[in-house]
């Protein structure tokens, strides 16, 4: 245990330290991985919260909308600091830096600085936490609640035994919930727990069940307040898996639509620990420190009984998710929770003294490893988009483009380019055409073929975006050839270019 924190001088001047250098991390990382808009469920967010900011009391009209520790914070940020991407950015920023201290802090109080500093850096190193936060986004908001309902049951728990700190458990668990409806997860797992009576007599765990209820009574009641309608969180919900029940998923080069191994879901969900680069090599080190805390299975020291409750969360949210919701595509994000208690695994087993001597290489390896799938995963989703707000805020007369690059690009014109006209469609005689050859899904805004410019146009300007480091290595190299196509378009990936041209005026 450590010294008195809140008296001791010396243990201040460390915290501060060590928290500008997280601070500094995730600034670093925030920088190598930032992605910005995208136009999918961060515009659904922003567009939730405008609808707080100019009509409250407000209700969202979908289940993005009903998500309100995602939306509160945008709305907060976006009354302070008007709609824009900066404002847009703020709220994830700050939820990655509390689930990052609060990791820090529970574990200095739990275990010791540097079992704290390691686990809090490896979590600011891992894409999974980093690359979700350049927007509006649900998966890193579900995994600071989790967290924090974990972080207050183990404290809670045990020795001295906290009704507060078990009740606040329930509140985190339940705020999880109206955040994402997968944290449904933590029922059971203080379920399981309930059962084994693991740290607490039984009847304690109606504390924490107070306080789940107690979120949801609310959420509940203001819902059916508005609408009338008291199922009315249910309802949005289950009408967008039944939307999204039948969608199929394309398979090409041996990658599905989201990036995985293409395989039958049970095998795919295990392949995806391995192979996705959001979870960087950290459940190839979980491997051998699952071995490890096996082994200690049965000792209820705090640096084995982090990694059993911990690791018990992350296997029990790993087997429901894909087997419980099965409407769920197996996108990697869904599993934040997984990886976050696979981080605690791993950076106490790395604290062994048995790893003395090669805890500085696998430390290294994590990281290495971390930031080089931040800094190749694919950024570029909006490119032809960025490069039409660009445009459109350097002239007064209307572009033109299709109407899917229109469509992404509205939302950030109508607030961050007031003025500026974008339309979609066919320009006039003499007017301006954005062409982004890359764009698709011509066909759910009611395009029938995509215009393409003709020899009489004028070339104004033509943008090529640059490609990446690890493409000019294969390149070089010429190891390309010898790469999987799957592998070698990941780190090679295809050039987007979008032109700019002008119509010949009417004769």
């Amino acid at each position: 245990m450590v010294p008195d924190i809140a008296v001791d001088e010396g243990w201040r001047r460390k915290i501060v330290l060590d928290a500008a250098l997280l601070v500094a991390l995730v600034g670093f990382t925030s920088w190598l991985g930032y992605i910005g808009f995208l136009n999918g469920g961060d515009f659904r967010y922003s567009e939730a919260a405008i609808g707080w900011v100019e009509h409250f009391p407000y209700v969202g009209v979908n289940h993005w909308g009903l998500r309100h520790p995602v939306v509160f914070p945008v709305a907060l940020s976006f009354w302070l600091g008007g709609v824009n991407e900066f404002s847009l950015m703020l709220p994830m920023k700050i939820y990655l830096l509390f689930l990052i201290l609060l990791t820090y802090l529970c574990l200095w109080r739990a275990i010791d600085r540097k079992t704290a500093l390691l686990a809090s850096a490896l979590v600011a190193v891992t894409p999974v936490f980093i690359l979700p936060s350049s927007s509006p986004s649900d998966d890193l908001v579900e995994c600071f609640f989790v967290a924090a309902s974990f972080w207050a049951f183990y404290f809670g728990s045990g020795a001295r035994t906290s009704p507060s700190l078990l009740f606040l458990s329930g509140i985190c668990a339940g705020l999880a919930f109206v955040t994402r409806e997968t944290s449904a997860t933590m029922v059971l797992y203080y379920g399981v727990l309930f059962l084994l009576g693991w740290r607490l007599p039984r009847a304690y765990f109606f504390l924490i069940a107070g306080g789940f209820l107690a979120v949801v009574a609310i959420d509940s009641a203001y819902l059916a307040s508005m609408t009338g309608d008291p199922l009315y969180r249910i309802n949005l919900s289950l009408r967008l898996a039944s939307a999204y029940e039948n969608t199929p998923i394309t398979v090409r080069n041996g990658f599905d639509s989201v990036g995985l191994v293409a395989a039958p879901r049970p095998i795919q969900v295990v392949l995806m620990l391995f192979t996705s680069h959001l979870f960087g090599l950290t459940f190839f080190l979980l491997v051998p420190a699952g071995l490890w805390l096996w082994r200690n299975r049965g000792k209820r020291e705090p640096q084995f009984d982090i990694p059993c409750l911990s690791g018990l969360l992350g296997l029990i949210w790993f087997l429901t998710l894909p087997f419980l919701f099965t409407v769920l595509w197996m996108e990697p994000r869904y599993f934040s929770v997984t990886v976050y208690s696979a981080i605690l695994v791993v950076a106490l087993w790395l604290q062994t003294p048995s790893l003395q001597r090669i805890s500085f290489a696998l430390v290294a390896l994590l990281s290495v490893g971390g930031l080089a799938m931040i800094y190749l995963d694919n950024k570029s989703l909006m490119f032809g988009e960025n490069i039409l707000i660009a445009l459109a805020r350097t002239t007064d007369e209307p572009i033109y483009s299709d109407p899917a690059t229109r469509n992404g690009a509205n939302f950030l014109i109508k607030y961050t380019a007031p003025g500026h006209e974008v339309a979609a469609g066919a320009p006039p005689p003499g007017g301006l055409f954005f062409y982004n050859p890359t764009s698709s899904r011509l066909e759910e805004y009611g395009a029938t073929a995509k215009i393409e410019p003709d020899s009489t146009w004028i070339l104004l300007r033509s943008i090529t975006e640059k490609p990446k480091l690890s493409a000019r290595v294969l390149r070089a190299s010429g190891l390309e050839a010898a790469l999987p196509v799957g592998v070698a378009n990941r780190l090679d990936p295809p050039l987007h270019r979008v032109s700019l041209y002008r119509l010949p005026p009417r004769e």
